[in-house]
């Protein structure tokens, strides 16, 4: 979740591993194998519309609510006219994961963005799970 959340385009996916290792967040016996995870899934067909070309990105972005409270999702998105939120997950699915995107979604639909799309990754086994409005 840190290195992805450090990359904004797939070519940044490099540093983004170095920077974890110097900081103490990675292993570096396990960089080459994590970078060659991620490498692969950011590459999928799959993740073209999070992690593809041209793409205006912005990552851990916050969103203050009209009630003054701050939200985080992981990557925004915008790509003519349609933003999406991606929000990464580690773990297993959960119900949760499901309200906190639909959550985002409903933030930036408040700010008005009239083409808003959702979706968890779960970096563990590569899962795209597109979260419905």
């Amino acid at each position: 979740h840190d290195v992805l959340s450090r990359v904004v385009d797939p070519a940044d996916l490099g540093t983004a591993i170095e920077n974890a290792v110097k900081e103490g967040s990675i292993d570096p016996g396990f960089a080459s194998g994590i970078a060659a995870q991620l490498r692969e899934l950011l590459a999928s067909a799959k993740l073209k519309d999070y992690y593809g070309p041209g793409l205006q990105v912005r990552t851990e972005a916050t969103i203050i609510t009209a009630s003054g409270e701050a939200a985080r999702p992981d990557r925004v998105v915008m790509d003519r006219g349609i933003v999406r939120v991606l929000d990464i997950k580690t773990g297993g699915p959960a119900e949760q994961h499901e309200r906190q995107v639909r959550s985002y979604m409903q933030l930036l639909s408040e700010l008005g963005y009239e083409h808003v799309e959702g979706a968890l990754l779960y970096v563990r086994d590569g899962s795209l799970v597109p979260v419905e409005a």
